[in-house]
């Protein structure tokens, strides 16, 4: 069913911008962690999960994490399946003995997985550095809230997926696989103005909420939904590809 090659040849051409996206990400947590003691020195009641929760998965934060996970996302879900198609490199996959079951399960075993750890390494990071700078962490929220960055990932790079299957040219899985996802982005950025709180009903960030999972808010059906949204996506885009017409 899995292809060594193909899963090689996915990571070969993505590891860089894994390497570049995840280095990034850790070294934002990392330098919060280390300046928590002091904020932590003038500030009654601190948490440390909640500044990063506030700071980096939040819509009020900027989300810094769900940027970073939609450019990795995009980038690599257009790579892996239509800009080969685009390309016709596919074609040379194609008419080896590699079947088409072994090349999409392939890739999708490596687009999850490779966004599985990346957020295990940004987690490893929080975890050593709080340890390191000796501030109290509730690590079983924090890996909870990492669960749920997942899932958020998990739905988005399957949107990406699913419009990379899709088409057979690059520019228009673009304009799904990344527009519907930045669309989500901007709408959530926008709720939080009053007027506009309404977006927010618009958008599967919204599914995400950090802070609500931080401070003990039911979040069980918002993963549910997220871990739907991202598996239907998936197998839509796997469906599509064993079917469809490719040019040889």
């Amino acid at each position: 069913m899995l292809s060594k090659h193909i899963f090689k040849q996915s990571t070969k051409s993505s590891w860089k911008l894994w390497m570049i996206i995840t280095g990034m990400f850790a070294f934002f947590v990392t330098i919060m962690v280390f300046m928590a003691p002091g904020i932590a020195d003038r500030v009654d009641d601190f948490s440390l999960l909640q500044m990063l929760a506030e700071g980096v998965f939040s819509i009020q934060g900027g989300m810094f994490g769900m940027m970073l996970i939609l450019i990795y996302a995009i980038t690599v879900g257009n790579k892996l399946v239509v800009k080969q198609i685009d390309q016709g490199t596919m074609s040379f996959i194609l008419n080896t003995p590699t079947t088409r079951k072994q090349i999409i399960f392939s890739k999708t075993l490596f687009y999850i997985s490779s966004i599985l750890l990346m957020i295990i390494v940004v987690g490893l990071f929080v975890t050593v550095s709080s340890v390191l700078v000796d501030i109290e962490l509730n690590l079983a929220r924090l890996w909870l809230v990492l669960l749920g960055f997942f899932l958020y990932a998990l739905a988005v790079s399957g949107i990406c997926f699913a419009a990379s299957c899709w088409f057979n040219k690059a520019g228009y899985s673009i304009m799904l696989g990344a527009g519907l996802p930045i669309i989500f982005f901007l709408f959530s950025s926008l709720s939080i103005m009053e007027d506009l709180n309404w977006m927010r009903f618009l958008s599967i960030n919204t599914l995400f909420d950090a802070i609500g999972v931080v401070n003990g808010a039911t979040f069980i059906p918002q993963f549910i939904a997220l871990f739907a949204i991202g598996v239907a996506c998936y197998i839509v885009g796997i469906i599509k590809f064993l079917k469809k017409d490719l040019p040889l």
